[in-house]
C-alpha cells in the first residue's frame, strides 16, 4: 500500500491593516449602540407621557440591541479572526445564545408593534391594549425567545477539529436529524412567521389609509364644487 504523503493547506490570514478597520468599525457601531440606546431607554422610562405602546416595544428593541452590543458584538471580531477558539469555554454556548435571543427579541417586538398599529389604525374601536398588557407581551417576548434559543447553549461547545488540528466552537447535536428540525424551526419563527405577519398588518394599514386619503380628497373636491356653485347662483342673482 503506497503512503502518500499528507498535504498541509495553508491557513488564511487577515492582514493587520484590515483587521484594525473592522475593529475601529465594530468599536464605532458599538459606542454608537450603546449610547443610542441608552437615550432612547432613558427617555422613555423618565418621560410619562413617552410609555405609549408603541414607545415601549420600542424600548424593548432597544434593550435587546444593548445586549447584542454588550456580549456578542465584543468577541465576534476575535472569533472570526481567530483561526482557533482563543475565548474562555462558556463564551463559545454564550455568544451564539445571546446572538439568537437577541435577534429573536427584535424580530418578535417588531410583530407585536405591527399587530398593535393594525389594531389601532384598522379596528379603532376594539379596547387599546394597556401598558400593564404590553409588560406581560414583552415577558413573553423575551421567554419565547430563550427557549427557542436554549438549544444553541446546550449544543454549542468546544471541539477538536483533526483536520484544521485546532479547537474550534461548533454546533455538536445528537442527530443530523435534530440540527434540520432545529433550522427548519428557527427559520420559520424567526423570519417567514415574522415577516408574513408584518406584511399583512401593514398591508393593510397602507390600504386603509390610502383610502382614507382619497375619500378625504374626495370629500373636499365635492366641498370646493358646491361651493363655487353657490358662489355661481350668488352671482346670478345679484345681476
Amino acid at each position: 500500500m503506497t503512503d502518500f504523503p499528507s498535504e498541509e493547506y495553508p491557513t488564511f490570514e487577515w492582514s493587520p491593516l484590515v483587521k484594525t478597520i473592522v475593529f475601529i468599525i465594530y468599536g464605532v457601531i458599538i459606542i454608537f449602540s450603546l449610547v443610542g440606546n441608552t437615550i432612547v431607554i432613558f427617555v422613555i422610562l423618565r418621560c410619562k407621557p413617552m410609555q405609549s405602546i408603541t414607545n415601549l416595544f420600542i424600548t424593548n428593541l432597544a434593550v435587546s440591541d444593548l445586549l447584542m452590543s454588550l456580549v456578542a458584538a465584543p468577541f465576534t471580531p476575535i472569533s472570526s479572526f481567530s483561526n482557533t477558539w482563543v475565548l474562555p469555554q462558556f463564551l463559545c454556548k454564550l455568544l451564539g445564545f445571546t446572538m439568537a435571543v437577541s435577534v429573536y427579541v427584535s424580530t418578535l417586538s417588531s410583530t407585536a408593534i405591527a399587530l398593535d398599529r393594525y389594531m389601532v389604525i384598522v379596528h379603532p374601536f376594539i379596547r387599546k391594549m394597556q401598558n400593564w398588557m404590553c409588560g406581560v407581551i414583552i415577558a413573553a417576548i423575551w421567554a419565547i425567545a430563550t427557549l427557542i434559543s436554549l438549544p444553541l447553549a446546550i449544543y454549542q461547545t468546544t471541539t477538536f477539529d483533526p483536520i484544521e488540528n485546532d479547537t474550534i466552537c461548533t454546533e455538536s447535536w445528537p442527530s443530523s436529524k435534530s440540527r434540520r428540525i432545529f433550522t427548519i424551526l428557527h427559520f420559520v419563527f424567526q423570519f417567514v412567521a415574522p415577516s408574513i405577519v408584518i406584511s399583512f398588518c401593514y398591508f393593510y394599514v397602507s390600504r386603509l389609509l390610502r383610502n382614507r386619503r382619497q375619500q378625504k380628497l374626495g370629500s373636499r373636491f365635492r366641498n370646493t364644487q358646491k361651493q363655487d356653485l353657490e358662489v355661481r347662483r350668488h352671482n346670478k342673482t345679484n345681476r
